[in-house]
């Protein structure tokens, strides 16, 4: 089991299948790299979060679930362009 922020961090299959999906493929160090230190965050409406961070060529997005019980995962993607 992972943990960020003293929290148990859990991943949706449909997270896994997104980090897999993406060339080059995404780790989950570097998921944890976005949620411990991200370029930007925000929160969306029905309490979903979301955060980014540029990793050499790529942005890597986390879409996430957060509450006292641990950090969710629910999506993972990158983007070869930059967000502001």
């Amino acid at each position: 089991m992972h943990a960020i922020r003293d929290k148990p961090v859990w991943f949706d299959r449909h997270a896994l299948d997104g980090m897999n999906a993406e060339r080059p493929r995404i780790g989950v160090a570097e998921v944890e790299s976005v949620l411990e230190g991200p370029d930007c965050t925000s929160e969306e409406r029905g309490g979903r979060h979301k955060a980014w961070k540029h990793a050499g060529k790529r942005t890597i997005r986390v879409y996430y679930d957060e509450d006292e019980e641990g950090i969710y995962v629910r999506s993972v993607s990158a983007t070869r362009s930059e967000i502001r």
